[in-house]
This record gives C-alpha cells, structure tokens and sequence, in this order.
C-alpha cells in the first residue's frame, strides 16, 4: 500500500431524499479506528469542512481514507419541522437522524475509497484512538528485495523529487509499505520524520507494525544494505 496525495472532494446537498435513516449501531460501524496522520491538503480539507459546519443549518459529516489519503465532506440542509412535528419529539428526532443520515452517507460518496470511514459529525471528531504514529526517521539496515509495487513507487518518486529541493522515501522492512515527501525550503530531518509517519501509518493499516525506515534522500539511496 502505496501513500500518494489526493485532492479533497466536497459536495454540498439540500432538500430530503428518501434514503434509509441509519440507526445507531450502523453509525457505529461506519466511524474509523486507528492512527492517521492527514497530509496538509487533507488538513486544509478539514479546516473548510468545520468552517461548513459552522454555517451549516443541518448536519455535516467528514469522511477520510488512511491508505489514499483523500476525503469527503457531506452536507444535508436540515428539513423544514412543523409546528405539530416540533411538539412531537419522536417525529422531531426521526428528522433530524434523516439528515444526518443523510451527510454520513454523502461524505463517504465524495471520499471516494473502499475504506473510507466517517472523521467527524456535526464538527465533533467521532475518530477512535487516532494515535499519532512513530516518526523517528533511522536509516534502515539490512539486506532487503523491493517488491514490484515499490519499484514502481520508487521510480515515480525520482521523478517527482526533481522539481524540489528536498526530499525522502522511506519503506517498511517486509517492502510492501512506502511513503514519501518532498518539498521546498524545508529542513531535510523534518522531512524525513514525516515519510517515516506516513510510510508507519500504511504499514499499521495492514497489521505489521510501526518499522518503517528512511530509504532514500534527495534520490540516493541510504539503505544501508550491509548494516
């Protein structure tokens, strides 16, 4: 699993549709889990999504992917409540769960991944345990075998790094997880301990650890093979 930026998708909705209001337990099922670590445009995406909320007369729902890095923001307009319906709690509840129904639903759409999952409701972070990840950036050591995958990454990663002037990969030891960074006018060391985070978040999403190493600055290679 491979981490690449994204651009934020948002969508804003009105009026009511008819569409399944989801009750409590499937809610929970879809609120994310585990450490994150956004990137600056999902960061940016975040901030104008609170902004939405704060205007918002209805619900919002934010939706974010650890393995892509993109997200969604959703935004239901809050139905017209009588009077009669006001005075009836029951009635009054079922709307407001239909609107929030309704941007949970929305933000997942406009997230866009297999494994997006909801962020934030109604501007409350709903998220569970997103620890931070471990971001010491070491130099890896030790005999390893990139898979194809990373290769691949690698090579895009050498031609995207040219237009910058710093930049660092860095990979897990089982080679199956990789991230990089690269930026201008910026402290290499701070760099590399965000590949590092980056590249620890991957790895955690599929279950082997936070072991991730830097492989690579500036495009040469630091590995140290023999190590």
């Amino acid at each position: 699993m491979i981490f690449r930026a994204s651009i934020i998708a948002a969508t804003f909705i009105s009026g009511c549709s008819s569409v399944p209001t989801m009750g409590p337990i499937e809610i929970e099922s879809k609120i994310g889990e585990g450490m994150i670590l956004f990137s600056r445009t999902s960061l940016t995406g975040f901030e104008n999504y609170l902004e939405m909320d704060r205007k918002a007369k209805g619900s919002t729902a934010f939706a974010y992917s650890r393995v892509q890095d993109t997200s969604g923001s959703g935004w239901s307009q809050k139905r017209h409540i009588s009077a009669s319906a006001k005075a009836d709690a029951t009635r009054s509840r079922a709307i407001k769960d239909a609107t929030r129904s309704r941007a949970i639903r929305k933000a997942l759409e406009y997230c866009g991944q297999e494994d997006c999952k909801i962020y934030s409701i109604d501007g409350k972070v709903v998220w569970k345990n997103p620890e931070e990840p471990v971001g010491i950036a070491s130099i890896g050591k030790g005999a390893i075998e990139l898979t194809e995958n990373i290769k691949k990454y690698y090579r895009e990663y050498k031609q995207t790094r040219t237009k910058f002037e710093n930049s660092a990969m860095a990979i897990s030891l089982d080679t199956r997880s990789a991230a990089s960074v690269w930026r201008n006018e910026s402290d290499l060391d701070l760099i590399m301990e965000e590949a590092v985070k980056r590249c620890n978040v991957l790895a955690s999403v599929r279950g082997v650890g936070q072991n991730c190493a830097i492989y690579d600055t500036n495009g040469e290679i630091v590995w140290e093979l023999d190590g």
